[in-house]
């Protein structure tokens, strides 16, 4: 999650662990970052299970009033979290009667103007046409179901969604032969879901890696930036890369970038 100003940041590990950081730019280029804090999500005396299937952090919403929410995989659940390293308040867990098993937990959250979640789920084949997503209140009860359209050979591994209601989200593929591939896609706000998605951009080849967040931001010049941050998987093969994207201009120029 990028402040509004994508002065800062917060991130989580699947290990469990969570990193505020200051980021320093130059012009529209991000030039360094600069670690403020580190520890682990739970808080021992808290009584949360600290064993690794408690551990995998997967998505992340910050609260507009403070704190932050976060989808656990293995374990599957939702929690609250007042403050980094504050006690776990789990709000919800999931399990087998809820459709939940290997690999089919919540892989991304957003934020919703309204004030609910979009939670996206890991599941299904990656060449499905679509994804699906639950809408929670804000104390993780489901609303309702919703299914969003993706690109074949990818899946949705993090999203976001900005003040006008649109869906942004990083989408992530891999092949023996040409590895890690990411696009960006945005939609339009439609009903209970989101209308079809736009393609930004796909970044293939050397440059990728193993996309798995995404945060929106706006610059002072009204311009929508992204940020995506990826997981090394701790593979010394892979690395943690931090993107930063220039997705749309002011509404008065309309020519978009990717």
């Amino acid at each position: 999650e990028m402040s509004a100003d994508g002065a800062s940041m917060l991130a989580i590990s699947d290990a469990g662990a969570w990193l505020t950081a200051r980021l320093t730019r130059g012009g529209d280029a991000l030039r360094g970052i600069e670690a403020l804090g580190w520890g682990p999500l739970h808080d021992p005396a808290g009584g949360v299970d600290m064993r690794p299937a408690y551990r995998d952090a997967e998505g992340l919403a910050a609260l507009p009033g403070g704190g932050w929410i976060v989808s656990f995989e293995g374990a599957d659940r939702l929690a609250r979290f007042a403050a980094p390293g504050a006690p776990e308040q789990t709000l919800r867990r999931f399990g087998g009667a809820d459709g939940f098993g290997r690999n089919s937990g919540l892989e991304a959250l957003a934020l919703r103007p309204d004030g609910t979640l979009l939670a996206v789920r890991e599941n299904g084949a990656a060449d499905d046409p679509a994804q699906q997503a639950l809408i929670l209140a804000p104390d993780g009860a489901t609303l309702r179901q919703i299914a969003l359209p993706k690109a074949p050979g990818l899946r949705i591994v993090g999203a976001d969604i900005d003040e006008d209601g649109r869906l942004w989200t990083v989408q992530r593929g891999f092949t023996l032969l040409g590895g890690f591939f990411f696009a960006l896609e945005v939609a339009d706000p439609d009903g209970d879901g989101y209308g079809p998605p736009r393609r930004l951009g796909m970044v293939r080849g050397e440059g990728a890696d193993n996309a798995e967040g995404l945060s929106v931001w706006r610059d002072d010049l009204g311009r929508v930036r992204l940020a995506v941050i990826s997981d090394d998987n701790f593979f010394p093969l892979q690395r943690t890369i931090l993107y930063d994207f220039m997705a749309e201009r002011p509404a008065a120029q309309t020519r978009r970038a990717p």
